[in-house]
């Protein structure tokens, strides 16, 4: 068997038109397993120190540039350096991407001629995500281990949402949910449910509830009820306070009220109307009248 490459040379099978075909496989199959034989030895003693002139090896350790163009515009430049790999490739109508490969993160960034772009960064620490257009509005994802934002801007308006394992914040000029949604105590039993125009909920602390209709609005605050004209003026209203004294009142009171010229009014249809003071009494200041079918005569009010 041949040790060096010139003895595959001498070693060619020689073949002519008398030898049979068998004879033919023969001599190629033995000189198929010398050339085997020899690649295996040659492969297994390979040394680039050796083997390879200096020139030869610093091409490896150099860096590594290449481009590819067409007629057509069409440009693919690639870089391989020690540091990491930087790939660019665009056409003749201004579309652009390129894309880095470094130790610490990714960068990718895809343009068009319009002006619209969309970049990613991956890091050990995290992924943003920024997509813009040539009109100026953006939108930008944050994700971390600890907290992921989402910011939405055009112009001078802008959204943002912020989720932490412990809080959840939406900051927007204008937020519009379409659904049931259904909220949850973590402290407490209860939930409240909005659907559409109904609120169902228990009880509702520290609130200000504002009814506006056409010609009114009803207020309702800590403390009481306040009921106003269409022009905002205060017409009256229901309260508890501990203002009260004298010789009528105690100096805790509930009373519905009305302001100077206002009046008031309780009616009833096709029932009774009793006024009662248990363990107390009823005191009528300024005068009274009734009138109607079955009017029960009262005294005069004395006065004291």
């Amino acid at each position: 068997m041949p040790s060096i490459w010139s003895g595959l040379d001498t070693g060619f099978p020689k073949i002519d038109g008398n030898d049979s075909t068998e004879a033919k496989l023969m001599a190629v199959q033995d000189y198929l397993y010398m050339l085997v034989e020899e690649l295996g030895h040659t492969l297994r003693n390979l040394d680039m120190a050796r083997n390879m002139n200096k020139a030869s090896l610093a091409r490896f350790t150099e860096p590594i540039y290449g481009r590819i163009a067409d007629n057509a515009g069409n440009i693919t430049e690639l870089s391989i350096k020690a540091d990491g790999i930087a790939a660019r490739v665009s056409n003749a109508e201004g579309d652009l991407t390129e894309l880095s490969i470094k130790a610490d993160g990714i960068i990718s960034r895809v343009s068009s001629a319009e002006g619209n772009i969309t970049a990613l960064s991956i890091k050990a620490d995290g992924i943003i995500s920024r997509v813009s257009s040539a009109e100026g509005a953006i939108s930008v994802v944050s994700q971390k281990a600890d907290r992921i934002d989402w910011v939405g801007a055009s112009g001078t308006d802008a959204s943002n949402f912020t989720m932490t394992a412990r809080m959840a914040s939406l900051v927007s000029s204008s937020i519009d949910f379409t659904g049931f949604v259904t909220v949850h105590s973590l402290s407490e039993y209860g939930t409240t449910t909005i659907d559409g125009s109904r609120i169902t909920s228990g009880v509702i602390t520290g609130a200000t509830l504002k009814s506006v209709a056409p010609n009114t609005q009803v207020w309702i605050r800590e403390g009481g009820v306040e009921i106003y004209d269409g022009w905002g003026w205060l017409a009256g209203g229901l309260r508890y306070d501990t203002n009260g004294g004298g010789f009528t009142e105690s100096p805790t009171r509930v009373f519905l009220y009305t302001t100077p010229g206002n009046a008031l009014k309780i009616e009833t249809y096709g029932a009774n109307l009793s006024i009662e003071a248990k363990g107390g009494m009823v005191y009528a200041m300024g005068g009274w009248s009734f009138w109607g079918a079955n009017v029960v005569g009262l005294p005069e009010p004395s006065g004291d």
